[in-house]
């Protein structure tokens, strides 16, 4: 089972709460928050709209150890 397209909606929801909260921004570059991403100049919006031009790939991904949380601390 590909669980990837049943994600991209929570995956926009919890970077919207984000960028509300002032910790991640639609214009910084993906690289800004994940080093190894390997296309530099790609944007989080054009990476959330898919509009990056990045190929399919089905191989692992090394995800920063740093876990960012949708979670408001007003909750």
């Amino acid at each position: 089972f590909y669980v990837a397209s049943c994600t991209k909606f929570v995956t926009n929801v919890c970077v919207a709460r984000l960028v509300d909260q002032g910790v991640l921004r639609y214009d910084a570059k993906v690289s800004e928050y994940w080093p190894n991403f390997h296309a530099n100049d790609v944007s989080l919006q054009e990476l959330l709209s898919h509009q990056a031009g990045l190929v399919h790939f089905d191989e692992m991904i090394d995800f920063p150890t740093k876990a960012l949380s949708c979670r408001s601390d007003e909750e």
